[in-house]
């Protein structure tokens, strides 16, 4: 597990702020927590705090035998959706997008007392991050692409993230269409998709992370390739 590895990150303060800026300086001595200042509007300050975190995930210290590195990769998608799903969290729809990362681990227990773990980075949707998870390409076991069947730019973005799939030569690749219960907002056709994973090698799954479906096929799919991987 990470040792003091939690932050509180202040966003956006301004110089006048400087009793909130105390307060949080004492409540984050208190807790051991670090403590960090960033602006939004600053790619330099959230790329700093985004490697820091990176390393931190490739640092965690895990007492299983098999680990498995699982990469979410697409734009404004319902990856964060998708992952709180997998790993048993609730379901929110007005989360925010994800500005950098996110990560999780969970551990699955399989038959004859063996486990396996699952390292889940998501990654944010937004172009300006990509270059950060080059590295993480390399150590994936497996990549799952995530689309939204209701907005185009996601389905057309998907080529960019299958070229350094391929470039990597990940084995174990995943292509889901989310939001299948807004059958009225539907722009991507279930055979446009089934089509595209097909050409490109990708296993195809059809899912909503607000409706929950479809999501333990994919998990389940998942962890029996996993096992069986080469």
């Amino acid at each position: 597990n990470m040792r003091n590895n939690n932050y509180l990150i202040g966003i956006n303060f301004e110089p006048k702020d400087k009793k909130v800026l105390s307060e949080m300086e004492k409540f984050s001595v208190v807790n051991k927590i670090k403590h960090k200042y960033i602006s939004s509007k600053n790619d330099n300050d959230i790329r700093n705090i985004l490697n820091e975190l990176l390393k931190n995930f490739n640092e965690i210290v895990i007492s299983c035998k098999d680990v498995y590195n699982i990469l979410l990769l697409g734009g404004c998608s319902g990856k964060t959706s998708f992952l709180r799903r997998i790993t048993g969290d609730k379901f929110f729809a007005n989360h925010l997008s994800t500005i950098g990362m996110d990560f999780r681990t969970k551990e699955i227990n399989l038959n004859k007392g063996k486990k396996i773990k699952l390292k889940i980075l998501d990654t944010s949707g937004q172009e300006r991050f990509r270059n950060i998870y080059v590295q993480h390409y390399k150590r994936a076991d497996c990549t799952i692409l995530i689309y939204d069947i209701t907005d185009e730019s996601t389905f057309d973005t998907l080529q960019y993230f299958v070229n350094k799939i391929n470039e990597n030569k990940i084995k174990l690749k995943y292509l889901l269409a989310n939001k299948i219960d807004e059958k009225e907002g539907r722009i991507i056709s279930e055979e446009e998709g089934y089509e595209y994973a097909i050409k490109n090698d990708l296993r195809y799954f059809e899912i909503s992370c607000k409706d929950n479906i479809g999501i333990k096929d994919v998990f389940n799919d998942l962890i029996n390739e996993l096992i069986n991987i080469d």
